[in-house]
């Protein structure tokens, strides 16, 4: 049997026309519809009793918990089929796409399969430009904080189907209204496929997304990085990272006002000379020995931070020998492509919108940081073995 779990809430003229449209794509395979409903005002539960008549529907009213992803649990309790598929009942999510979602789980054994808008052949109609920012954001967000969800698009999506047998047995706490984040984290799920669909434009009511959905989001990703113990490789990386900036500013300040340049040179009879000419710019002695001082304390803060974390932050994969000579090229190729982003995105903010520089910069620093952690982790201390595929 496959169970169609449908959370509402004020879903009245949605679910009229959504549940014949699922009964026309499942009328020839053994189906049922579970309808949680959190006591809408408009009466959809009273759809769903009515609807019950003609169609395999099954009614859970709740009237003292709320929220998307608990509803989609309760809902998934009373189920009975074998495979769960979980959608909106906006019309948001085809109902023509179900079969796509359940056939790798009946015939490859996939244990989750994810109706995925960024995948080749996805898409998002009617969308604006706030909305997709917020998406392709939280989606970033999710793909920093937990290490196995980064071969996942669409780690946002509320159209996926996932064999119940994945989950039984495990304790899912979700908070907000992403049910998937929890399943993937939690479930025993191995094989994971993601199928492109189109999202469609809401037919009737209006989007239950506002800041406190947002921040319920957020908080809920923190918990989740936290149970699986990424969120302490992630401070283990911030700290890394401002002891960087320390031994930076330290060996900057010791070659410049200790001298400390010019006396290694010295050493070696090499004498800079008063200027030199780069370009049609003319660069005096003063300002070369702060950009030679500055070039040096960069390389070696960037040593100093690959050593902490091959060490420390990713001590369960560290490299040795002739892989952490290579490991330590890659980390310099990332820094240095977290430089040029910082550049980029600072500047494309300060010129497109007209942001403050000071905002603009915390944005350009928070992206690079990302970048930094996200191909380090993936590229630099490689996690292949940790992935869902």
């Amino acid at each position: 049997m496959i169970s169609v779990i449908i959370p509402t809430y004020n879903e009245r003229e949605n679910l009229k026309k959504i549940i014949p449209m699922i009964h026309d794509v499942l009328k020839d395979r053994d189906y049922e519809i579970v309808v949680v409903d959190d006591n809408s005002p408009d009466g959809t539960w009273e759809i769903a009793k009515e609807l019950s008549k003609e169609y395999p529907v099954k009614l859970l009213m709740r009237e003292e918990r709320r929220g998307l992803a608990t509803a989609v649990i309760d809902g998934i309790k009373i189920a009975e089929g074998k495979i769960i598929v979980v959608m909106d009942a906006d019309l948001q999510h085809p109902p023509e796409y179900i079969p796509r979602l359940i056939e790798p789980i009946i015939n490859d054994g996939v244990d989750l399969v994810i109706g995925s808008r960024y995948v080749k052949g996805g898409k998002i109609k009617e969308w604006g430009f706030v909305r997709r920012l917020i998406s392709k954001g939280a989606t970033f967000l999710s793909h920093i904080a937990v290490l196995k969800l980064r071969g996942i698009k669409d780690t946002m999506s509320g159209f996926f189907a996932l064999k119940k047998s994945a989950i039984e047995g495990v304790e899912l706490n979700p908070l907000g209204y992403k049910i998937l984040l929890e399943i993937l984290v939690k479930g025993n799920i191995r094989r994971v496929r993601e199928v492109p669909y189109v999202f469609e434009k809401r037919y009737a009511g209006e989007s239950k997304l506002g800041s406190r959905e947002i921040f319920g989001y957020v908080k809920h990703l923190i918990q989740l990085s936290l149970w699986t113990g990424d969120f302490w490789r992630i401070l283990k990386y911030v700290i890394v990272g401002l002891s960087g900036l320390f031994i930076n500013l330290l060996i900057l300040y010791s070659l410049i006002d200790l001298r400390f340049l010019e006396l290694t040179l010295g050493i070696f009879n090499i004498h800079l000379p008063n200027q030199i000419k780069a370009f049609t710019i003319i660069v005096p002695k003063d300002i070369l020995v702060k950009v030679l001082a500055a070039s040096v304390s960069i390389e070696l803060s960037i040593i100093w931070n690959f050593m902490l974390n091959n060490f420390w932050t990713f001590k369960d994969r560290t490299k040795k020998g002739w892989n952490a000579v290579k490991a330590l090229f890659k980390f310099n190729l990332v820094s240095v492509g977290g430089i040029l982003i910082n550049l980029a995105i600072y500047t494309l903010l300060l010129t497109t919108i007209g942001m403050h520089y000071l905002i603009a910069e915390t944005i350009a620093v928070f992206v690079a940081f990302a970048w930094n952690f996200i191909i380090n982790d993936t590229w630099t201390w490689d996690y292949t073995n940790h992935r869902l595929s």
